[in-house]
């Protein structure tokens, strides 16, 4: 898994480097490093609390020359707990996602409002062989949809979006609308800090992961 995210990663990293040749067109690549605490709910109870810190790289293409204004991410991210998962075995212990969004930020003044739809693939892992989740899932993996809006004033951003899973595969979990809100700034040059909160859930048995953080960003 760990050697088809990196080949992933330079994959991205190249197409947006022959984009940009090609068709002269805005491109960055932001690598980001994200720390945060995890709680996990299972069966509507909460089942622990754990540290969690993941990595990404995201490209950043803007400046079309048909369609100006239009901004367009994809991007992939890994993540695993920072500490030993012990007797929380329900607790997921590592997983990843892809994700793109597309977006056309509209200006006033000083102000920027940006609507903004994606669509991703995860995939979460619990660890094999415990009889704590026997009969239930061990990998679970969903494509995700997600609406929501981006606001900036100055050096300062913010974004709340919707979540919605679907396609759910590895185990009986029904779909229900999570959300994500984070609130961050520019702090030098091409360096972004972001606190977070997102809140990923699942319904029958009610199942949600919730984490409250940090993601530090910067833009080549």
């Amino acid at each position: 898994m760990k050697k088809m995210c990196m080949a992933v990663a330079v994959l991205v990293v190249l197409f947006f480097g022959l984009a940009s040749f090609a068709y002269a067109i805005d491109v960055e690549v932001e690598p980001s490093v994200k720390a945060a605490g995890m709680k996990w709910k299972e069966n509507g109870v909460s089942e622990g609390h754990k540290s969690y810190v993941g990595v990404g790289i995201q490209g950043n293409l803007s400046d079309f020359s048909s369609l100006p204004g239009l901004k367009l991410n994809f991007g992939l991210e890994e993540w695993r707990m920072g500490e030993a998962v012990d007797e929380d075995a329900e607790i997921p212990r590592k997983g990843y996602r892809f994700y793109g969004e597309i977006s056309r930020p509209i200006r006033y003044l000083e102000f920027s409002f940006a609507p903004c739809i994606g669509a991703g693939f995860e995939e979460w892992h619990r660890r094999e062989g415990n009889p704590k989740i026997a009969g239930s899932w061990q990998s679970l993996r969903f494509f995700s949809g997600t609406a929501g809006i981006k606001a900036g004033y100055d050096c300062y951003f913010a974004k709340v979006i919707a979540i919605q899973p679907f396609n759910i595969e590895g185990g009986t979990l029904k779909a229900r609308t999570g959300y994500e809100i984070s609130l961050g700034a520019n702090i030098w040059k091409d360096l972004d800090l972001a606190l977070f909160y997102k809140d990923v859930r699942f319904a029958r048995p009610d199942t949600e992961m919730q984490l409250t953080g940090a993601a530090v960003s910067y833009k080549f």
